[in-house]
């Protein structure tokens, strides 16, 4: 696509970096194909800013600790309203 689009990968509860790439555990390889494909990854707290409208797909990548109920009514409030999200677990 010519398209940039935004993808807003989740953080604050155990997700990994989206920007390590030493980590042999981690995402930053597969961040770095999005990023050639002109998906743009930002960080993205949750409970601090809800789920933005800028955000194309929200990423939940391997969280290891429990969302707040808060952050998940944000979540399910953007998803209801047709955003998209791509939930990765072990």
């Amino acid at each position: 696509s010519d398209e940039d689009h935004t993808l807003c990968w989740t953080l604050g509860h155990g997700e990994p970096d989206p920007e390590d790439v030493n980590d042999p555990q981690g995402l930053g390889n597969a961040v770095l194909e999005l990023d050639s494909l002109n998906y743009k990854v930002e960080r993205l707290i949750v409970g601090a800013e809800g789920v933005p409208s800028r955000c194309d797909a929200v990423i939940v990548a391997r969280p290891s600790l429990d969302w707040l109920p808060a952050e998940r009514d944000a979540l399910a409030s953007y998803l209801a309203a047709g955003g998209r999200a791509l939930v990765l677990f072990e």
